[in-house]
């Protein structure tokens, strides 16, 4: 367009005139636009949205664009000079002036007073563009909210300054005559009290348009005296509207904007910027909109405008598209559109949907995979694509329009891309090739780049048609592609290898004509290719038959007598489809392995007929190819290995919904030792046990080498089964701790599958693999005590004691079949003796704990190393009734030369505190001597504790605590012996007297017991031990931190 509008020279003739005027339309519109709205001297305010400070404030400033300037920007658009300008300016001024229209609907309002009652209230708008000096007036309402939602249809005869003025009233006197005579509301208004003002500048409405709240001035801040009114609020909307005959409006100003943008966007890529992201310069903004303000289009409907102008060039960034798509779905939901402005919308949707899908048909040029701005803007594509097909307002216009569905469209033009990307192909490879030897090198090329782009490139973009618009792009594209390339490939290839048989190589030409597999690489390279494509179209589930790719390796069959890479893939797929096939039964009852295995041994036998059907007898080649042969027959064997560990979810049985082991799993192991089997008689199958140059040593090598690796993977195989079911143990695990019944366990699922296996397995195999499945077990339990420990009650870890007994029974039978002392491994003994704490009470834990006191004491005393604080001498025994008789004699402190000082300087009191504690600690009783100032004190003083019963003299202690009592500060306790109940003696006969060392208790001995009943602190014995504790201990709270974290 810029290069048939430049250079226009002034017109000569008027039909020269009428003729530039005619071809320029649209800048004589602007033109017209631009001198109304703005003038010739003035300017137009554009809000610059981006600046930070701005945004922080809330309030954009404006830009303002003179109307010079907007015309120099036409002149530039559509390249222009200044005598062809001039021209265009006088026909545009002798249009008729626009006549401008304010349409205001004042909706409601909100009246915030401070006393209670409605009054009657109204509104009166103005504006000085008005010549009958007459006010319009709302309706009288009375209420707190009043609605009126009446629209007011205003003329305004200078945008540039003009106010919309409106004023809130109270009524007064004559409000009931007002309310029977509502018609003389335009010549008559009641006598009033104003209460509220507001100001609108007409040109904030022509610019942006309007529809909110707006909060009138108080008549009080403008000296009037008001009520007892606080605040006012009005919802208001409108717009501006303009008179001018300008033909096809909707059409004129997308031309307009089409061309607008076009140039906008041919500056960004000249100056390499990238990809427009929809922001204007402020002078094309301002056109824009006064261009929209002529041709009478809103601002809700100027985003479809946009947004078809911007989907028809190729450097608008789809993302910012996307966003215009969701902006006019959003309006769409809130009827912001007229019947008009959905019919064009409607084309637009269908303008972007055809935009669209002819990029993707040139998907590789469009979104280059090299180009990092590629991904984003696909995505973009698609979810725009997408959100039309998904969004009811726009689905349906898309409906009406009786359009194909958008996914069809989309998969057609991906199928249309496939084809015409191998055409294009074709011809600069395959139809340019001549010769044999250039054809096989022409389909070597394209095979080559069909690869390449079905490789990462194509996976890319499936990746991202599959997020977004769940289209399955590899498979369109592949179907289309590889059957085009099929149609091409099959005659030429075909026509080669046939003509090997009809010309057999001979003669000067010989290594010219040797196109088959062993001697020419490149044939064997253009069948690999085959082969993965082929690969990829299974991997994809792109492959079918119309494709054509699934029997390309029939063209190759003339070719493929010395080739012996082909029989071996040939024997790989034989496997497989054995194995598919397999049902993994044992064959009778005399043979454990199944047909796959048979099946797979049988292919030797086929090779081996083939081998001596050739007759091979070439000296040189002779020992290498029986070699290769036997490479091939072991990587066989291998696959088949390799492939039960692929099929092992088929193999294992269902339990209830569980994965679990069956009776395959031992057929899928015997399969693999028949198969280590055969693969040790492959040498004399074949012939090979008086090879020469040295071939026997590396035949052998070859021979336990694979051997070894199948031997290792049955064991991985059994290893990997054990991880397969590993949830399944886990969870009847979880169930049996929580229930306590393990019938679920042991029956349904243990018993059965080690008698299967006990069974069916080979011994050594067996063992291993029940040590492997008891030491999953016993880990399991290890994981599940740490989890569970510090949340769960004694009685839980009661049960899952009585679980792991039972489990251990079932691995240790009475027989020589199970693991018998072997399983009493690390793990499974500290996993008892962290049970044996866990399952007890509290009471059990304390009793534990002060157990465990006497014996740290006893102990001590024993090696002569207690680090004692005081020496107490007591005596004690039981009564014939039963009575414990408890004698205090004295104490004695060890302190130092220096701490005596001290306490001769400050003598405190000493006594001494007694504890008894039952089998519940919560009926423990205590009782203390009198305090004595000396030290040595002497108490000489007598107790009694009756009502024991037997489990109390079983399981008590009695605790004696000598206690330093101060009058200003905290008592100290120096020190503590714990005497167990069952070591007093029961009669009174000889008692002597018992010399006790007290000390105070290392806690980090006793540690497991604490941390124990520290997780148990909202039982209220555990809890009120513990406080007891750290009473005692005060730095024991550090310590009992310490066993949280």
């Amino acid at each position: 367009m810029a290069e048939e509008a430049s250079p226009i020279m002034v017109p000569q003739t008027e039909d020269a005139s009428e003729n530039l005027v005619r071809e320029n339309t649209n800048v004589v519109n602007a033109l017209y636009a631009v001198l109304n709205i703005t003038g010739r001297d003035g300017t137009w305010p554009v809000p610059q949205k981006d600046k930070p400070e701005s945004q922080e404030s809330g309030n954009h400033e404006a830009c303002q664009v003179h109307a010079d300037e907007m015309v120099r920007e036409l002149q530039g658009i559509f390249q222009l000079d200044e005598e062809a300008m001039d021209e265009l300016k006088k026909e545009a001024l002798q249009k008729k002036p626009i006549e401008f229209k304010l349409n205001l609907t004042v909706k409601e309002g909100r009246i915030r007073k401070r006393s209670k009652g409605n009054d009657t209230v109204y509104i009166t708008v103005n504006t000085p563009s008005r010549n009958d000096n007459q006010e319009l007036v709302t309706s009288f309402v009375k209420s707190f909210a009043p609605k009126w939602d009446q629209i007011f249809t205003i003329p305004i005869r200078d945008p540039q300054n003009d106010h919309i003025y409106l004023q809130l009233w109270q009524n007064g006197e004559d409000e009931v005559s007002w309310l029977f005579e509502p018609k003389l509301a335009t010549i008559h208004f009641p006598r009033g009290l104003p209460i509220g003002t507001l100001s609108i500048p007409v040109m904030e409405v022509t610019e942006t348009e309007f529809d909110g709240w707006y909060e009138f001035q108080s008549t009080a801040e403008a000296g009037i005296l008001n009520s007892d009114v606080e605040s006012v609020k009005v919802h208001l909307s409108g717009h501006i509207t303009c008179s001018a005959d300008l033909g096809e409006q909707q059409q004129s100003y997308d031309e307009f904007l089409l061309c607008l943008f076009q140039h906008h966007t041919s500056d960004l890529v000249d100056n390499s910027n990238g990809l427009w992201q929809g922001k204007l310069p402020a002078s094309l903004t301002a056109l824009s909109t006064q261009l929209r303000i002529l041709h009478g289009i809103r601002k809700d409907g100027q985003v479809i405008s946009w947004c078809k102008a911007a989907a028809q060039l190729p450097n608008v960034d789809a993302g910012y598209i996307h966003s215009l798509v969701k902006d006019i779905q959003t309006k769409m939901v809130a009827a912001a559109f007229s019947e008009e402005d959905l019919a064009f919308l409607q084309e637009t949707l269908i303008l972007i949907i055809g935009k669209y899908e002819e990029r993707i048909r040139c998907l590789d040029t469009s979104f280059p995979y090299s180009n990092a701005d590629s991904e984003g803007q696909l995505m973009a594509v698609l979810k725009t694509l997408c959100d039309i097909h998904r969004h009811p307002k726009t689905q349906m216009l898309i409906y009406q329009s009786e359009q194909p569905l958008i996914h069809e469209g989309v998969a057609e033009a991906l199928i249309t891309f496939g084809c015409n990307w191998l055409k294009e192909m074709e011809n600069s490879t395959l139809l340019l090739a001549s010769s044999p030897i250039d054809q096989i090198k022409a389909a070597l090329a394209l095979t080559n780049e069909v690869l390449s782009l079905l490789g990462e490139p194509l996976a890319f973009y499936n990746r991202i048609f599959q997020k977004e618009l769940k289209v399955h792009c590899y498979k369109e594209v592949y179907g289309s592609l590889v059957k085009e390339m099929i149609s091409s490939l099959e005659p030429v290839l075909t026509h080669i290898c046939k003509r090997l048989l009809r010309e057999p190589d001979a003669g000067e030409n010989a290594e010219e004509m040797s196109y088959d597999f062993g001697l020419q690489s490149n044939l064997l390279k253009v069948y690999t290719n085959l082969c993965h494509i082929n690969f990829l179209g299974r991997r994809s589930e792109s492959a079918t038959k119309e494709t054509g790719i699934e029997s390309h390796h029939q063209w190759f069959i003339p070719a493929v007598h010395h080739w012996l890479a082909y029989t071996n893939n040939l024997a790989l797929q034989c496997v497989e489809k054995a194995v598919e096939e397999d049902s993994f039964e044992r064959i009778n009852d005399h043979c454990n392995f199944s047909t796959s295995a048979t099946d797979t041994a049988s292919l030797c036998n086929n090779l081996k007929v083939w081998w001596h059907n050739i007759a091979w007898d070439d000296q040189t080649t002779n020992d290498l190819i029986p070699v290769r042969i036997l490479e091939d027959q072991c990587n066989v064997a291998k696959h088949y290995c390799h492939l039960m560990f692929d099929i092992m979810d088929s193999v294992l049985e269902d339990n209830e919904g569980r994965l679990w082991i069956g009776a395959k799993i031992p057929v899928v192991v015997a399969n693999m030792e028949y198969i280590n089997k055969g693969v040790g008689k492959l040498p004399k199958t074949f012939g090979l046990d008086s090879l020469k140059n040295g071939n026997n040593s590396t035949v052998k090598n070859l021979i336990e080498n694979v051997q070894e690796t199948i031997n290792l993977w049955i064991n991985q195989y059994l290893e990997a089964v054990l991880r397969k079911v590993k949830p399944t143990i886990k969870t009847s695990l979880d169930n049996a701790c929580e229930s306590g019944d393990v019938s679920d366990l042991l029956n349904n699922l243990l018993d059965p599958a080690l008698s299967v296996l006990c069974s069916d397995l080979p011994r050594s195999h067996f063992l291993s693999f029940l040590a492997s499945l008891w030491d999953c077990i016993v880990l399991l339990l290890q994981i599940k005590l740490k989890d569970e420990s510090k949340m769960r009650k004694n009685d839980y870890f009661e049960q899952m004691n009585y679980v792991l007994n039972e489990i251990f029974k079932c691995f240790t039978p009475s027989t020589d079949i199970g693991l018998n002392l072997r399983a009493k491994t690390p793990g499974y003994m500290s996993l008892v003796q962290e049970l044996e704490l866990l399952k007890l009470d509290s009471n059990e834990l304390i009793s534990h704990y002060y157990q465990d006191r006497w014996k740290e004491q006893q102990d001590q005393q024993q090696q002569e190393q207690q680090e004692t604080t005081a020496t107490l001498v007591v005596r004690t025994h039981f009564s014939e009734s039963g009575k414990l008789n408890v004698s205090v004699i004295m104490a004695d402190v060890r302190a130092t030369a220096e701490e005596n000082s001290k306490i001769i300087t400050a003598l405190p009191s000493y006594y001494v505190k007694l504890e008894l504690i039952p089998e519940d600690w919560s009926l423990r009783r205590t009782e203390k001597t009198q305090a004595l100032r000396e030290i040595p004190a002497t108490f000489d003083e007598d107790f009694v504790f009756d009502n024991l019963e037997d489990n109390d003299i079983a399981k008590g202690f009695l605790v004696l605590r000598l206690v330093e009592q101060h009058v200003i500060h905290s008592n100290i306790l120096i020190g503590e012996a714990v005497i167990p109940l069952a070591h007093i003696h029961k009669n009174s006969e000889d008692i002597k007297n018992m010399y006790l060392n007290l000390d105070t208790p290392c806690l980090d001995s006793v540690s497991r017991n604490l941390q124990i009943l520290n997780y148990r602190r909202r039982e209220s014995t555990a809890y009120d031990f513990l406080k007891k504790l750290e009473k005692r201990y005060p730095e024991t709270k550090k310590h009992f931190r310490n066993l949280q974290t």
